[in-house]
């Protein structure tokens, strides 16, 4: 199946438009640019590689927030500013919706071109990672409140990973070979997505963080 259309064309041009412009500053960007041109399958490579990712953000998301006092979770740098227990929710509700992406990839049609357009993985992680573009969150992944316990969004938080981390333990499908579409990088195959959630977690703990060095973020 060859995965072609107005959309994709639109976004792989935007893509390529800002790869230019980033590339002299920043090399790291422009090799990740580079399009995947050998034919791809999931490996067990690619397995734990993600595993390996994984376990390392759902741990420094709960060392960024064990111990800190209910007054250091509410406190924000600013009006528009998340809180550290706002922006720890919002991880939290993603992880599931970011899921249902991932499942609904992994139910399109067998890619059976060799040739399909391939984004590289390394690109899809800078593109969600970079904190300088900025994004609204949808309604159904806005925080809705400043009172979760660290301890509930923890749990909440593991509960969610391990359903993400069984399937890439188990699952059959090959995800390098069911695409959809991803609102930053056009089409990408369903192991991408996996890498997009978990950068996504990356995003946000660089924003925990951020807030956590505020110079009026609170002692205690």
């Amino acid at each position: 199946m060859i995965i072609r259309n107005t959309f994709l064309m639109k976004r792989l041009a935007a893509f390529a438009f800002a790869a230019f412009v980033l590339c002299a500053a920043m090399p790291q960007i422009c090799l990740a640019q580079a399009e995947k041109k050998e034919p791809v399958t999931f490996t067990q490579k690619d397995r734990d590689a993600a595993i390996k990712r994984f376990a390392e953000t759902q741990a420094n998301y709960a060392n960024a927030l064990k111990g800190l006092s209910m007054a250091q979770m509410n406190f924000k740098p600013n009006e528009k500013s998340w809180s550290v227990g706002q922006a720890a929710e919002h991880i939290m509700l993603s992880e599931s919706l970011i899921l249902n992406f991932i499942k609904q990839a992994m139910k399109t049609p067998v890619n059976e071109n060799p040739g399909v357009f391939r984004v590289n993985d390394l690109a899809v992680t800078l593109a969600i990672t970079n904190r300088q573009q900025k994004f609204n969150a949808p309604p159904a992944i806005q925080p809705k409140s400043e009172s979760k316990s660290i301890e509930d969004l923890i749990a909440g938080f593991n509960k969610a990973r391990a359903v993400n981390v069984e399937i890439l333990k188990t699952t059959k499908v090959d995800l390098r070979n069911h695409f959809s579409p991803n609102p930053l990088m056009g089409m990408i195959d369903a192991y991408q997505t996996f890498l997009f959630l978990n950068g996504h977690t990356e995003r946000h703990l660089a924003q925990i963080a951020e807030i956590k060095a505020n110079k009026d973020f609170p002692k205690n």
